[in-house]
């Protein structure tokens, strides 16, 4: 197998996978945070992590957006070929990217309206 076809097998598995997994880790370090900045009173860095991770999903979204339109656009529902499974995996990153992406802005938007130190 040529290394370029295995860079863009992990490419196109990275795309597919990194708008579900930065969604979860999103959660996990902003919830962590919240104690630390209420008790320090910088209360602005707690929308640093979700900025960082709207960011970082952003470019999910440009890698798997790159793969499904690499693939060109006059393919074969019925066909089972390399380029017609990586069109699908492309298309099928790029949905679950805008998915979390519209979850981490969903879980970002509370820190604006509610007091995240009231206990």
């Amino acid at each position: 197998m040529s290394s370029e076809r295995w860079t863009s097998r992990l490419r196109l598995g990275i795309a597919f996978v990194a708008g579900p997994v930065l969604a979860l880790l999103m959660q996990s370090l902003a919830y962590s945070e919240v104690p630390w900045a209420c008790t320090t009173g910088k209360r602005a860095v707690m929308h640093v992590i979700p900025a960082v991770f709207v960011l970082l999903t952003l470019v999910a979204i440009v890698a798997s957006y790159s793969a499904w339109s690499g693939t060109g656009h006059d393919g074969r529902m019925d066909a089972a070929t390399v380029r017609e499974r990586t069109r699908f995996l492309g298309l099928c990153g790029l949905t679950l990217s805008l998915a979390s992406l519209v979850l981490i802005v969903a879980m970002w938007v509370p820190l604006f309206v509610f007091d995240p130190c009231v206990r």
